[in-house]
């Protein structure tokens, strides 16, 4: 008797999504010791916790790279630091969250929500500044944190598997 559970991620612009299917693990469902839908989920939990705090380190800490002073602006900032914090919206919108659990799957998503602004892509994918015609890299910072939370999940899918 074979068993079989999976796990995928999927990366688009501004959203990774992740998912653990254990339907082919009946047999263990069975087994009271433990409750393996709640373990999954505190996995997914943790991977989604992980990713976020990944995702706003990079934000804050991976800036252009370019020296800039700009005297205008909603949130005062007049020049380049650190990061690509400037109103603080793209660190706010950025989330790491378990979207569905149910007896056979666990889901969670992490980056912007859909609406988000497009300058947060730009940001994190690089794009050519309207003004001065430059490339501006990108932070890469969902691709990085995505790749975080799915090495967080696995290793949190090991450590249940070992309990058996």
């Amino acid at each position: 008797h074979r068993r079989h559970a999976a796990a995928h991620l999927g990366v688009g612009s501004g959203m990774a999504n992740f998912g653990v299917n254990i339907s082919g693990l009946s047999d263990l469902l069975r087994i009271e010791r433990i409750d393996l839908p709640g373990e999954i989920k505190q996995a997914m939990d943790t991977a989604m916790e992980d990713g976020e705090d990944a995702l706003k380190e990079a934000i804050n800490t991976r800036g252009t790279g370019r020296e800039w002073t700009r005297p205008w602006g909603a949130s005062g900032r007049t020049g380049s630091s650190p990061g690509r914090v400037d109103t603080g919206e793209m660190l706010t919108k950025a989330k790491g969250a378990t979207t569905n659990v149910a007896r056979h799957e666990v889901d969670g998503v992490l980056g912007w929500p859909e609406d988000s602004e497009e300058y947060i892509a730009y940001q994190d994918q690089g794009f050519e500044h309207v003004i001065t015609g430059e490339y501006i890299e990108g932070m890469m910072a969902l691709r990085d944190s995505a790749e975080l939370a799915e090495r967080s999940l696995v290793n949190e899918l090991e450590n249940i598997a070992r309990k058996f």
